[in-house]
Parts: structure tokens; C-alpha cells; sequence
């Protein structure tokens, strides 16, 4: 809505009110920004180069803040991605953001307080892993293996990364939440 400035100078003012509507853009785009873009970089420098070079408490605390403000959004970009294959009606809507960073706070905190859920996610990424290891393996001539659970240490004191989850869903919510004329 605009609005004529009351002193008669000439200026017009547009207001604007945030919309329930996702804003229009493309699937996936969430991974576009920049705090998406820092905290992948911090978590491949960190896991690659860091830990190999003093692996401790600031190393593997880094990697937990950086993974749990990544994971929601990559999880949402890829059901928009998804979503985009099956139809126009792509956006994640406030509900699916929400509900994912849920999703990730709770079973990140499940994993790293409960020793048999710590055990069944390692086993389940392991599997998850073994095809792209077996090829792997196959190509350079090598015998494929079985597949082999990841490392995860359970450390409670893992939680306080859970601190960025909101902030991951505000990232989300304000890149899908556009500002619209009031009429």
C-alpha cells in the first residue's frame, strides 16, 4: 500500500507485511546463502583437516553446530527438489520447516544421550553408505566389503549444539516468508 507523505513533499511511502505464502524462488535454493555456504565450509575444513590435526573438544563441537544448522536445510531443499519433480506446488511451507528442524533437534539429541540409538544410526548410515563403497572398491579392483557402522560417540555435552536449530529454521522461514503490498 502506499501512502502520500501528510506534508505534501512529494514522498511515498509502501508498506509492507509479511505473507503466510512461500516466497516464489527456486527448489533447493536455501542452500544458496551464505550461512549455509559458511557452515559447509566449516564442517568440510573441520572434518577433513582440523580433526586430523587435533582432534578434541573444540573440533568435535564445531562439527555439530555446523551439521545442525546444515541438516535442516538440506532436507528441506531436497523435498522441495522432490516436490518440484512431482508438481508446480514446490515451496516448503512454514509446517515442513518447522516440523524438520524438530525432526533433526530430537534425533541429534536421541543419538548422542542413548547408546542403542547411537548403535542403530551408525549401523543405518553405514548401510546407507555401503553402495557408493562397494563401487567404490569394485572400480579400483578392490573386493567390496559389507557394509560397516560409522564412528558416533555418544557425549551429551553434544547437545548444546542444538543452540543453531532455530536459527537454521530462521534462516528458512525468512527465505520462503516474502514481504507483499498491503491493499
Amino acid at each position: 500500500m502506499e501512502i502520500d507523505s501528510p506534508s505534501g513533499d512529494g514522498f511515498t511511502v509502501t508498506v509492507a507485511t509479511l505473507s503466510d505464502e512461500p516466497a516464489p524462488s527456486a527448489p533447493g535454493d536455501l542452500l544458496l546463502g551464505l550461512a549455509p555456504a559458511v557452515a559447509l565450509a566449516t564442517l568440510v575444513v573441520n572434518d577433513v583437516w582440523l580433526k586430523g590435526r587435533g582432534p578434541g573438544w573444540v573440533t568435535g563441537k564445531l562439527s555439530d553446530f555446523a551439521g545442525l544448522f546444515l541438516l535442516p536445510i538440506v532436507l528441506v531443499s531436497l523435498v522441495e527438489v522432490a516436490r518440484r519433480i512431482r508438481g508446480p506446488r514446490w515451496q516448503a511451507t512454514s509446517r515442513l520447516i518447522a516440523a524438520t528442524c524438530w525432526v533433526v533437534a530430537i534425533g541429534f539429541a536421541l543419538v548422542k544421550t542413548l547408546p542403542l540409538v547411537a548403535s542403530t544410526y551408525a549401523l543405518g548410515i553405514g548401510i546407507l553408505r555401503w553402495p557408493v563403497l562397494a563401487l567404490s572398491a569394485l572400480a579400483s579392483g578392490q573386493a567390496p566389503v559389507g557394509p560397516t557402522p560409522i564412528e558416533v560417540i555418544v557425549d551429551p555435552t553434544d547437545i548444546v549444539a542444538l543452540v543453531v536449530v532455530p536459527f537454521a529454521y530462521l534462516s528458512m522461514k525468512r527465505r520462503r516468508q516474502p514481504l507483499i503490498e498491503v491493499p
